[in-house]
């Protein structure tokens, strides 16, 4: 890589695999979801994710090139960290809270890429696409704000209540003065008179 143009466009074909990786991540998020607007929120967002794609295939090509072709790490960690995190979820308030957050998470990485990418095309004095990849960027930071708002408004509050299920209690041991002697009848102190415990007269 050595020209600004070049960084450019790989910034665009990270942020094309992103966005792809996203459209394939979210379902399993929104059928985790239990809460109700969360639901709704994340099948919004998973719609915008669509859009999203289109429009970085509109601006690659009004650059003069193709976005395919490379596999953001960054984000295949996350989705991947995401997967692990809801295997081991219980559906209800704590798991959506969970959910927010890994949605959060993959948020920021976009809005990150996105403005990195904006504040090089405006450096290099590159209008081609620009206002398709700010289109992006601004609905990646309202869904942001909209689970910020969902999480502090509702849905932390929630899972913050939730208790942990009480352990199942085994069956109680014996204790060693209630044990049976030898000949099946509990001694005084617990053990078996042996003959050699018995007083000899004289």
């Amino acid at each position: 890589m050595e020209t600004m143009q070049q960084l450019i466009e790989e910034c665009v074909k990270d942020l094309y695999s992103v966005e792809k990786q996203l459209t394939k991540a979210l379902p399993r998020l929104i059928k985790a979801a239990q809460h109700p607007r969360l639901k709704a929120s994340l099948q919004t967002h998973l719609e915008e994710t669509t859009a999203h794609v289109k429009r970085v295939e509109e601006a690659a090509k009004a650059m003069g090139f193709k976005p395919s072709g490379m596999l953001c790490k960054g984000m295949q960690g996350i989705i991947e960290e995401c997967s692990e995190h809801l295997k081991e979820a219980k559906p209800g308030p704590v798991a959506d809270a969970m959910i927010i957050g890994l949605a959060q998470k993959a948020e920021h990485y976009e809005i990150c890429g996105y403005g990195t990418l904006l504040e090089y095309m405006k450096s290099a004095g590159m209008r081609e696409g620009f206002d398709l990849l700010k289109e992006n960027m601004a609905e990646e930071e309202r869904c942001d704000q909209l689970l910020s708002q969902l999480a502090e408004s509702e849905i932390n509050r929630t899972a913050s209540q939730v208790q942990p299920a009480e352990k199942p209690k085994g069956p109680r041991r014996a204790s060693s003065s209630t044990k049976a002697s030898s000949n099946g009848k509990p001694s005084s102190n617990g053990k078996a008179k042996s003959p050699r415990d018995k007083v000899s007269v004289r």
